[in-house]
């Protein structure tokens, strides 16, 4: 990796905001030193929406032998809103929804604030789809194609 990348990762790292969130600059880092199929990208949508397919994904790719989960306990929200910790677990149901919670801000305030964000994010959006078009990654949730054209 050159000096330049390793730095705006330095950077990136720093800020617990947004740095985390430029996943292509610490996915680089990695594709510097292992091939792609040793990596194994998953996303926080597919965990949400199909928990048990994920954590599949991952014994197969580690090469484990299939664990038998509690259905349960795999369909349970953990340290989600209202419920920091991992004693307290919630039903999807009672997960209490983001929509239309700007924090104070009006909404037109909380619109100019997700556009400049996505505007940040765009180009680090698209190294990642064109990773994913590439087979180098698994495909993004469709929402960020969306979102980020």
């Amino acid at each position: 990796m050159q000096l330049s990348g390793m730095m705006r990762r330095q950077c990136y790292q720093r800020s617990s905001i947004l740095g985390w969130s430029v996943y292509d600059v610490f996915l680089d880092n990695y594709f510097a030193y292992f091939p792609p199929q040793q990596l194994l990208v998953q996303y926080t949508e597919d965990l949400e929406a199909q928990p048990l397919a994920v954590l599949r994904a991952v014994e197969s790719h580690i090469g484990v032998p299939h664990h038998e989960y509690n259905e349960t306990q795999v369909s349970t929200v953990y340290n989600a809103r209202g419920c920091y910790k991992w004693r307290c677990g919630k039903s999807q149901s009672d997960v209490p929804s983001m929509q239309g919670t700007a924090l104070g801000a009006s909404e037109a305030e909380f619109d100019a604030a997700v556009r400049q964000l996505v505007d940040f994010l765009r180009p680090h959006m698209h190294r990642l789809f064109r990773w994913a078009d590439e087979g180098r990654i698994s495909q993004v949730p469709q929402a960020w194609r969306h979102m980020y054209t």
